[in-house]
């Protein structure tokens, strides 16, 4: 009986050493990403992702211990993302998914919740970096409602991103069914704030047409934004502070 406690003991140990190492080495790939240090970072992420999955397997893939391999997965998709590498982030963060989706088939977390609705945004934003509009669509729009279903406050950074990810592929798609010349495409970021602002009026007016009045508030506000933006730039004011807040 002595021997199995030590053992046990010993076992944790190692576990908990582990850990603390892989979490270091999270933080330093972090910290290389910050300072574009991109091929660094992935390198000590992939690291600490190893040591993660090794910890899972000891532990028979514990709650705990996927949702750690999970949070690696989702810091090496967003390296991979800001690299230019979509192709991979795409996979790190499908895989990082799952294991928060299966997480939350075995217990109400609200936490992990979060963690899903930032993982489908993420998901979301690489399908609008690779012009793929219509599956960015369905995903940010996941996305959005996940974020409600918590309870999440709508002025939160966060959904605020996500709901101009959401705009830009929504207008991205439209502009695509109303061009009139053969492969023409209008950058979104080139439309000026006075017209995008009216075409996301349009957008939302559709939303509320249809019912779906939740989809509706996220282009209105989109639009009060971008409005309340162009005012501030011309009374030389800047940004406006304390209007978003962050999850936690």
């Amino acid at each position: 009986l002595t021997m199995t406690t030590k053992k046990g003991q010993s076992s944790s140990l190692f576990e908990d050493n582990d850990t603390l190492l892989a979490s270091v080495l999270q933080n330093i790939g972090k910290a290389q990403s910050m300072l574009h240090q991109y091929g660094k970072a992935i390198e000590t992420l992939e690291e600490a992702l190893r040591i993660h999955r090794v910890v899972a397997m000891r532990t028979n893939n514990s709650r705990s211990s996927s949702q750690d391999v999970a949070r690696i997965l989702e810091n090496l998709g967003e390296v991979q993302m800001i690299s230019g590498d979509l192709t991979s982030a795409f996979g790190r963060y499908v895989e990082s998914l799952n294991l928060l989706r299966s997480n939350s088939n075995n217990v109400n977390d609200s936490n992990n919740d979060i963690a899903v609705a930032l993982v489908l945004g993420a998901i979301g934003r690489v399908h609008l970096k690779k012009g793929e509009y219509a599956e960015a669509n369905v995903v940010l729009k996941e996305c959005m409602r996940t974020f409600e279903k918590i309870g999440v406050p709508p002025n939160n950074r966060k959904i605020n991103e996500i709901r101009s990810c959401l705009v830009d592929s929504e207008l991205a798609l439209m502009q695509n069914a109303t061009s009139t010349l053969a492969g023409q495409r209008r950058e979104i970021s080139s439309v000026p704030y006075e017209d995008k602002a009216l075409a996301i009026d349009e957008l939302a007016d559709a939303y509320k047409n249809k019912g779906d009045y939740s989809g509706a508030i996220w282009f209105y506000s989109e639009a009060l934004t971008l409005r309340r933006r162009k005012v501030d730039q011309l009374s030389g004011s800047g940004l406006r502070g304390g209007e978003t807040v962050d999850i936690g």
